[in-house]
């Protein structure tokens, strides 16, 4: 058994720091749901020239928020040589 947390890095009311310690508590695995945020921390929407047309996603319906985390996302990843992606993923396995 396991639980799905959507990680906290672009909603945090939803990655409640409680969900990990109540999963383990019933011994249940956790699992990053969406770690990528539908797509938001990919890095399509940082790239030069914004996302391709016909993504899922319309930029505009991003919140400043969200927004802002794959703009830091995208920064960190280019410090490290590696796609925001990768960045991202990294961030819900440690």
């Amino acid at each position: 058994m396991s639980a799905s947390l959507q990680p906290a890095i672009v909603t945090p009311s939803l990655g409640s720091p409680r969900g990990v310690p109540m999963a383990e508590a019933f011994g249940m695995s956790v699992a990053a749901w969406s770690p990528l945020a539908g797509g938001v921390l990919s890095g399509k929407f940082t790239r030069p020239g914004g996302a391709e047309a016909g993504t899922r996603l319309a930029p505009e319906s991003l919140s400043d928020h969200a927004q802002a985390v794959a703009r830091v996302v995208q920064e960190l990843a280019d410090e490290l040589g590696v796609t925001a992606s990768q960045a991202a993923i990294a961030w819900t396995m440690a």
